[in-house]
């Protein structure tokens, strides 16, 4: 996240808690499922499963803020 400036994560902040349905700071497997659906990207359970595992770096089973930034830079 250096290499973003603040306007930048702002912007990711906005997305992120539009997502974050349940408010708990992270977003699981049916939240991004439902972000991606948005997007008109329909994904199986096995490839959201896989997309969480790549950038779940706390190994948790969600993405949070960070780890959700990373998926975009």
């Amino acid at each position: 996240m250096d290499k973003l400036d603040s306007e930048q994560i702002a912007s990711y902040q906005v997305m992120f808690e539009k997502y974050d349905t349940d408010k708990n700071g992270s977003i699981d497997i049916e939240e991004l499922n439902e972000m991606l659906k948005s997007c008109g990207i329909t994904m199986t359970q096995d490839e959201l499963q896989d997309i969480i595992a790549e950038f779940d770096t706390d190994n948790n089973g969600s993405i949070d803020f960070e780890e959700f930034v990373q998926i975009f830079i």
